[in-house]
């Protein structure tokens, strides 16, 4: 169960993640690779080759964040149409 929550609002919190996203973007990829010692790369592109197997799309990467599912996705399936979402738009403007 969780305890009393610091943000008096829904939009207060989800100002604070969004504002916390954006201030990490530039070193987001870079922390990613060094505390998985690159594995985050090959678990996505595994993710993408067995989501796309035999389909078509549409996809949609939630919390997408700089795009590297939604990349590893688009490589996966050149055809179908995909997606990336994120609340932080400094994420989705690095990966762009």
């Amino acid at each position: 169960m969780a305890g009393p929550s610091i943000f008096r609002t829904r939009e207060e919190k989800e100002a604070y993640v969004e504002h916390m996203f954006d201030a990490i973007a530039p070193r987001y990829d870079t922390m990613n690779r060094l505390m998985a010692a690159n594995l985050d790369q090959r678990w996505r592109k595994l993710a993408a080759q067995r989501a796309t197997t035999g389909k078509t799309g549409p996809y949609l990467d939630i919390g997408a964040g700089t795009g590297d599912l939604t990349l590893a996705l688009a490589r996966a399936a050149p055809n179908a149409h995909i997606y990336g979402l994120d609340l932080a738009r400094e994420m989705l403007t690095r990966g762009l």
